[in-house]
């Protein structure tokens, strides 16, 4: 059946639309349930002061929630997931663009130089939504992702790269936290820069120094950047099991002259307070 009217209202309780329609200039369902319903066009929607609108989707596979053209915004009633532009989010929040770079902005506008945008992830111990509860030395706290897509078998994701945050000591008044970077080498991927809760970097380990770089030879270079023509400082921490080496370098024409204490002062082999330029 069908119910035209340009006005309805009044205290009708639940309304279950089933296979009929309905359509008005304006409609009060007076605070009533609308349910069963197929397709409705609305211009707006709105409840009265300390109430809520609730949208409740049913739990199987396309009981969804569309607003707008193009999947703008789609809610899943079988996986409670939200995706912005994309018909089935893969995850509780999917964005997806089509022949461009998805974008998303967190703007602020202010005349105070000390408010700015924020994004935060948060790390509870504890398995209610709401509850806070410590955290743990070594427990991780957030984790960002980049993915690209691999061509063995069945095209799938593969991680190309990832940072990711850490505790990195028992609980406190505000714990210590690390930083890890990491990078793929087209086979694996592993942490390949540290930040860690002293300030200390490492490159290829975790680090005990302010600065300290592992590899096979630990190998460390300070130059010009001047890709194959580059020349500088290469340092060599592990040679051999008994050699480091220091030597001026020109990539383009062998070795180079090293100056030690040019503005003066003494150079010291084998002892920590020497009394001759060498």
């Amino acid at each position: 059946g069908a119910l035209d009217s340009g006005s309805i209202t009044g205290n009708f309780g639940n309304i279950d639309v089933g296979g009929s329609s309905i359509s008005a200039g304006s409609f009060d369902a007076s605070d009533g349930n609308i349910t069963n319903v197929g397709n409705i066009a609305l211009d707006t929607i709105s409840s009265d002061a300390g109430t809520t609108v609730s949208v409740t989707l049913g739990t199987d596979a396309g009981d969804d929630f569309i607003v707008g053209n193009n999947s703008t915004l789609v809610v899943t009633g079988d996986n409670d997931r939200v995706g912005i532009g994309i018909a089935a989010p893969a995850t509780q929040l999917d964005i997806a663009k089509s022949a461009a770079g998805a974008t998303s902005q967190i703007a602020t506008y202010s005349t105070i130089d000390t408010h700015m945008s924020n994004l935060s992830f948060v790390k509870s111990g504890h398995n209610t939504i709401g509850t806070l509860s410590a955290t743990a030395d070594d427990e991780a706290l957030g984790y960002i992702s980049w993915n690209s897509v691999n061509n063995a078998g069945t095209p799938a994701l593969a991680e190309s790269a990832y940072i990711k945050v850490y505790q990195d000591a028992g609980t406190s008044v505000r714990p210590a936290g690390r930083m890890e970077f990491g990078t793929s080498d087209g086979t694996n991927i592993a942490t390949s820069l540290m930040i860690d809760s002293s300030g200390n970097v490492g490159i290829g380990t975790d680090p005990n120094e302010p600065l300290e770089v592992a590899s096979t030879s630990g190998r460390v270079f300070f130059g010009n950047g001047g890709g194959g023509a580059r020349h500088g400082l290469l340092i060599i921490g592990a040679e051999s099991s008994t050699v480091s080496r220091i030597q001026a370098y020109d990539y383009g024409n062998a070795a180079k002259d090293l100056s030690l204490q040019p503005a003066g002062g003494d150079v010291g082999i084998g002892t920590v307070a020497p009394t001759t330029k060498f």
